[in-house]
């Protein structure tokens, strides 16, 4: 059940369908797993969990990647990836404004909402020293200073 919905996730956040995922037309990418120690990532999302008071959905470490969804209510989730920097094209994020936020080169975009809502903000965050790429993504903190807020939270 949670790869289901870690597929459903993944979708409404980068719109990515379970047949293009797993097209067999397309050579099949390797992933290389992320060095982030799963522990680190766990007791960072706790600390979210507990000075925000999120309600933790899912957290897990599958295929090479880490995973949370956590939710304050219907309408507000944040939900935490890490993986490989190598997993990446590069002029993956050539799209997102950059900056360096505490010694560390960030990412940040906001994806419109449909009809007027509220859109979906992204920080990613590179991790030079585990090769590694934070990704956080907000479905109601989507300003830049809101996904930062949640970074230093986070304290990765």
């Amino acid at each position: 059940m949670k790869g289901k919905y870690l597929i459903i996730v993944l979708t409404l956040i980068f719109g990515v369908s379970q047949s293009t995922a797993g097209d067999t037309d397309q050579e099949e990418k390797k992933i290389v797993p992320v060095n982030y120690p799963f522990e680190k990532f766990e007791k960072a999302v706790d600390r979210l969990v507990q000075t925000d008071g999120y309600s933790k959905i899912f957290l897990e470490s599958k295929e090479g990647i880490h995973g949370t969804t956590l939710s304050k209510n219907l309408f507000h989730y944040v939900f935490i990836m890490a993986e490989s920097r190598q997993n990446k094209a590069a002029g993956e994020y050539s799209g997102y404004e950059q900056f360096i936020h505490k010694n560390k080169k960030c990412h940040y975009y906001l994806k419109p909402g449909k009809d007027g809502k509220r859109g979906t903000g992204s920080l990613v965050i590179e991790v030079p020293e585990y090769d590694t790429y934070i990704s956080i993504h907000s479905t109601a903190a989507a300003g830049k200073e809101d996904m930062v807020n949640l970074f230093d939270k986070l304290d990765f």
